[in-house]
């Protein structure tokens, strides 16, 4: 994932982050993604298979390139979007995915201090669907629904401002928390 050119970060918050939310990304530290075309094929093996291990093994991957420098997570989820990609079809995905993908979602909002609104609201998109029984693309296990809300309660009992913006979505009153 490492090229030559350093590829920059321009701040795209437009939505409401937590108080302690901070973008300052260090001028280099050399683990700063620079090959968008690998990360491209990553991303788009991730979101094509549904092979338990291999994509686990390719969320793992994006944990590390996140947690080796934070920047990378806001590079790439401000360009590519993996995050709310993968919302949209995670629910295809075998239960350990979706356990690995919902990990990596609470670490976003945790470790990071923000709120990938676009994520959020793509992955209630899905799981109202699963509700009425209007997913296009089949049905969902309970192991989606359910990691799905125990993920959202847990990151709302982490952030008050989490749930004023489902609050503010109509998206909280879909289900009781």
């Amino acid at each position: 994932m490492l090229g030559k050119a350093e590829l920059k970060v321009a701040l795209c918050v437009t939505n409401p982050q937590p108080p302690g939310f901070r973008f300052d990304p260090p001028l280099t530290k050399g683990s700063t993604v620079k090959n968008l075309s690998a990360f491209h094929l990553l991303q788009s093996s991730l979101i094509r298979s549904h092979d338990s291990l291999l994509c686990c093994q390719l969320l793992r991957t994006l944990q590390t390139i996140w947690e080796k420098d934070p920047t990378n997570f806001f590079l790439l989820e401000w360009t590519v979007q993996t995050m709310r990609q993968l919302s949209a079809c995670v629910q295809q995905k075998p239960a350990s995915v979706q356990k690995l993908f919902f990990s990596l979602l609470e670490m976003i909002v945790f470790k990071l201090n923000y709120i990938p609104h676009e994520t959020l609201c793509a992955l209630l998109g899905v799981l109202k669907q699963s509700w009425t029984g209007t997913l296009a693309r089949g049905v969902t296990g309970i192991e989606f629904e359910v990691g799905a809300l125990e993920c959202f309660d847990r990151m709302i009992v982490h952030s008050g401002l989490l749930a004023e913006v489902l609050s503010d979505s109509g998206s909280s009153g879909t289900a009781t928390w």
